[in-house]
């Protein structure tokens, strides 16, 4: 990820440093379930010695392995032991749905202050009455709140979804496509225990993609509900409706030639961010299609795809939150536009409903019609 979009949390998560720590983690685990015995290296792994083995083996679980057993070069029995009945998908996966589980877990967490602010605006706004629009018209009168009590709706349902895709983040340790025929079935298992997860339902030589979908989906689900609410912000913001505006810090400038601009430039920002998500969505489902019981087709798109998509998401959530700080919302205008929709006629609805029992709907309909587009005219 560019470095103008990066999380710090989001970095650790997907850092070399703390993915060799969870492979080392693992392993030692599972050794030690097996031999029933408390085998440590070095907490701070040497990364360019993995490196350097890397470049021998052109295998980066491979040359992490050569890494742990020459740290474990006084225990021959544990060097014999190491990796045993293992495939590197064991370590990888599992891996992977840990740092998934963490990138989660910091996004949930952020969500606290962006339901902070959008619950302090609803309150200062319990009142407001506004026009309401469809189609971007004028329709019918609507609480101002509203708008702000869906977008929290909406978050929340989708905040709801990335909770419960944790479900579906399993571990695998069941060694060369996925038989277990030489792993320690009760070492992996106790394993998986400690590390809070669970075998998948089925798999093969990996946990299979189709699983790994579902945080992709919350993620796109919660950029497309900031978006919703960016695009009313930017609607709002037009000089012929300027019901919103989004905060201008001093010093701050909306354009390189017109001083007097004051653009709601985070709001778009964030529609652009969900753009980036979403796509990523269709890599996760091409990342199903692999041959037999494994190929390594989709370890390239998930070395960008999942960093990416939770450093979006988090600098989005944290946009988020400023911008609803930030947002001045202009009762003025609101109150103006709501009196000329009034003063044109008030509530063609009520209109309808009321005429509409002296004859029929349609006649009702079409004389309420006439009516306003004489006025318009």
């Amino acid at each position: 990820m560019i470095e103008r979009y990066e999380d710090e949390t989001i970095r650790q998560i997907w850092s070399k440093k703390n993915t060799y720590s969870w492979w080392k983690n693992i392993e030692l685990l599972y050794l030690n379930n097996m031999l029933n015995s408390d085998y440590q290296i070095a907490e701070e792994m040497r990364l360019d010695e993995i490196a350097a083995y890397e470049e021998e083996t052109r295998h980066e679980l491979v040359a992490a392995l050569k890494y742990i057993n020459n740290e474990l070069n006084e225990s021959p029995q544990a060097q014999r032991k190491l990796h045993y009945g293992l495939t590197s998908s064991d370590i990888l996966d599992t891996t992977s749905s840990i740092q998934i589980r963490e990138s989660i877990d910091h996004i949930l967490l952020q969500k606290e202050n962006l339901d902070a602010r959008i619950l302090y605006k609803i309150d200062t706004i319990y009142l407001l009455k506004a026009i309401g629009r469809t189609h971007g018209k004028h329709a019918e009168e609507i609480m101002y709140v509203s708008r702000f009590e869906h977008f929290k709706k909406e978050v929340d349902d989708a905040f709801k979804e990335l909770e419960l895709s944790k479900d579906f983040l399993y571990g695998k340790m069941t060694g060369p496509v996925g038989t277990g025929s030489e792993v320690d079935t009760i070492a992996a298992k106790e394993t998986l225990y400690k590390l809070d997860l669970i075998p998948a339902p089925f798999g093969t030589q990996i946990i299979p993609r189709h699983y790994y979908i579902k945080p992709i989906y919350a993620c796109c689900l919660i950029l497309t509900a900031y978006e919703r609410f960016c695009t009313l912000v930017r609607l709002s913001a037009i000089d012929e409706v300027d019901e919103l505006q989004e905060g201008f810090l001093y010093g701050q400038t909306g354009s390189s030639s017109m001083p007097h601009k004051n653009n709601p430039v985070t709001s778009e920002n964030i529609c652009g961010l969900a753009r980036l998500v979403r796509s990523n969505l269709q890599l996760a489902f091409e990342n199903c299609n692999l041959w037999f019981e494994r190929d390594i087709s989709h370890s390239s798109v998930e070395r960008v795809m999942w960093p990416d998509t939770f450093h979006l998401v988090a600098h989005a959530t944290k946009q988020m939150t400023e911008l609803i700080r930030n947002l001045r919302i202009n009762h003025l205008n609101i109150k103006k536009n709501l009196r000329a929709s009034l003063q044109k006629g008030g509530s063609s609805h009520k209109e309808l409903l009321e005429e509409a029992s002296k004859s029929t709907r349609f006649e009702a309909y079409r004389e309420i019609q006439k009516r306003y587009s004489e006025e318009d005219n």
